[in-house]
């Protein structure tokens, strides 16, 4: 490697770095959502139910747009570190597939379970970077999340009236899953961060060597 290999190294981390920066920042008024609501649910016991309907909605979305914007980070960082994805891979980042009907090509959505919707994010994220990143989900805060959206889903798709009922525990329930994957998203920050920097750091070294 010369200094100018070197140096486009550097730039490639700082766009990347500048790259999840700007995508990130959609997820600002998602959070303030999910938390303005959250302050309404511990005061307005009034309108508890009313409130315990708002968190969950907003939790899953301020989720799905974070998970969403993960995968696209994923597209765009891989034109940048030259990554390959597989062909299962980019049908589960861009959340469509193609099928053959026919004889003809057309494509589907592809709707992953919450589950592994949440594992394939955060790996292909780490992917893109060059890094490597596997989520802990055999605890109980990813257990809680995906209770969550079956909660969600409960909402979304009554069958009587009770279907629409939110516990304390539900809410509860979900803030600990939002705990979980907050953690999550920043061990993978960190771990990314780290295996980019050591990449540098070793290619540096070698570049010094020789000039040595």
């Amino acid at each position: 490697m010369n200094r100018t290999e070197h140096q486009d190294l550097l730039k490639q981390g700082e766009e990347l770095n500048k790259l999840i920066r700007q995508k990130m920042l959609t997820i600002g008024p998602l959070d303030a959502d999910y938390n303005l609501a959250g302050k309404y649910w511990r005061n307005d016991t009034q309108n508890r139910q009313f409130w315990s309907r708002v968190v969950l909605r907003c939790l899953c979305a301020d989720i799905e747009a974070r998970l969403y914007v993960f995968r696209r980070i994923a597209l765009e960082a891989a034109n940048l570190t030259k990554i390959s994805f597989t062909k299962q891979e980019r049908e589960t980042l861009n959340e469509m597939r193609e099928i053959v009907e026919n004889g003809k090509v057309r494509t589907k959505p592809k709707w992953l379970p919450t589950g592994d919707s949440i594992k394939e994010s955060f790996r292909l994220f780490a992917k893109a970077l060059d890094a490597s990143y596997n989520p802990d989900c055999n605890g109980k805060g990813f257990r809680a999340l995906c209770d969550t959206f079956a909660v969600r889903h409960r909402l979304m798709h009554p069958k009587d009236v009770f279907a629409v009922e939110v516990r304390d525990k539900d809410v509860q329930t979900a803030e600990e899953g939002i705990h979980w994957l907050n953690q999550q998203c920043e061990n993978l920050f960190s771990q990314c961060h780290a295996e980019i920097g050591a990449r540098i750091a070793h290619q540096l070294e070698i570049l010094q060597k020789k000039k040595g």
